[in-house]
C-alpha cells in the first residue's frame, strides 16, 4: 500500500526527491495533483512511498 508523503512543486522537483529517497532504498511513486494534471510536467506532483517506509521516508526528506 502507497502512502502520500510530500507534494512537489512540479515534476523536476519531485524527481529529484524521488532520486534521493531511493538512494537509502525507498521505493517512490509519483502523480501528478489531479486538479491541476493539466499542467503536465509544471504541475504540482504527489510522492508516494510505501506504508512501511514512510517515517523512514519524512526522516530523509525532513530537511528539503
Amino acid at each position: 500500500m502507497w502512502s502520500h508523503i510530500k507534494t512537489a512543486p512540479n515534476k523536476m522537483l519531485a524527481e529529484t526527491w524521488c532520486e534521493l529517497l531511493q538512494s537509502v532504498g525507498i521505493p517512490t511513486h509519483i502523480e501528478p495533483d489531479p486538479a491541476k494534471a493539466h499542467l503536465g510536467d509544471l504541475a504540482p506532483q504527489r510522492i508516494f512511498v510505501p506504508r512501511d517506509k514512510l517515517q523512514l521516508a519524512k526522516n530523509v526528506l525532513k530537511d528539503v
